[in-house]
């Protein structure tokens, strides 16, 4: 059972919310080209997850910081993911951004960015994790950077107009939300992504929990309480949605985290957290998956 590890910012955006222009008009992206990504291979898979048939297709946050003191180049811009460095920019790209980046921006932006590879299918057919990196174009130009890419006459990749993200409610008297808080993270503390299992057989509890007019497919937030339940003889915990069951952890998850949420109940409160919805295929099947956010935390 894997548990996706992040720190200083916790992983619920999705790529292209930032590309949406207040007005609705559809925005401009440039690719950021990503060199290194084949020593970084450890902290790409800290994010993604252990390799799968499939691969991944992981929508990530990315933070494009100058590193002036590398030795090696003073222009380099180092790849972060969840706190983690999993590339670097490539060098003209680099010698571009870095002094406009460091002059401007304090030296670092935000961008979007989308895990890719790090497929096993057996018998040797394996890939290697990578990730793709964009941010908006207009912007770029703004501060008077335009970047070395594809020629003028090839066509420039869009993102369609979408509902905007939804910001999740805050706890409610009663409830005690297990998810590290965004000043937590920003000091220190670590967080995981926990991936539900059994969720295949649950789906109608998970799509009535999708924002009014969502576009199919697409990753969406939601808040999931989380309760201890009899399986099989043992205890397991099960993950609700709107008083519905909606899948639940492993043995290993449900021992990492028994005590986390059994604290909360003794104390009256209902143990919640954030969660995301993502359309993802298991076993040949695509349904909508979940992974449920709490603080990294390991079992005695």
């Amino acid at each position: 059972m894997h548990v996706g590890l992040f720190r200083r910012r916790a992983p619920i955006a999705e790529v292209g919310a930032d590309f949406i222009e207040p007005d609705g008009a559809v925005a401009t992206i440039a690719e950021i080209e990503v060199h290194g990504e084949s020593f970084r291979q450890a902290e790409l898979r800290a994010v993604a997850g252990p390799k799968t048939e499939d691969g991944a297709s992981l929508h990530v946050g990315v933070t494009l910081r100058c590193e002036p003191s590398n030795e090696h180049d003073c222009n380099a811009i180092r790849v972060e993911v969840m706190g983690l460095v999993v590339g670097y920019v490539a060098r003209d790209q680099a010698a571009v951004l870095s002094s406009t980046l460091q002059a401007r921006c304090g030296g670092a932006a935000e961008a979007d960015g989308l895990i890719v590879g790090g497929w096993d299918r057996g018998g040797g057919d394996e890939g290697s994790y990578g990730i793709r990196v964009w941010t908006d174009a207009a912007r770029l130009e703004h501060l008077g950077v335009r970047l070395p890419g594809p020629a003028p006459q090839q066509p420039k990749v869009e993102v369609a107009r979408r509902t905007p993200w939804p910001t999740l409610p805050g706890p409610v008297v009663g409830e005690r939300r297990l998810t590290p808080t965004e000043a937590a993270l920003e000091s220190g503390e670590w967080g995981a992504g926990v991936t539900v299992v059994g969720e295949e057989d649950c789906q109608a509890a998970i799509v009535a929990s999708m924002p009014a007019s969502w576009e199919a497919k697409r990753t969406f937030p939601l808040v999931v309480e989380l309760a201890i339940a009899s399986v099989d003889g043992g205890e397991r915990i099960e993950v609700h949605v709107n008083g519905a069951r909606a899948g639940g952890f492993t043995a290993a998850m449900t021992t990492r985290y028994r005590e986390l949420v059994t604290a909360a109940v003794a104390t009256q409160l209902r143990p919640t957290a954030a969660a995301n919805a993502h359309w993802a295929k298991k076993g040949g099947q695509e349904f909508w998956r979940l992974k449920v956010f709490l603080p990294h935390h390991r079992a005695e």
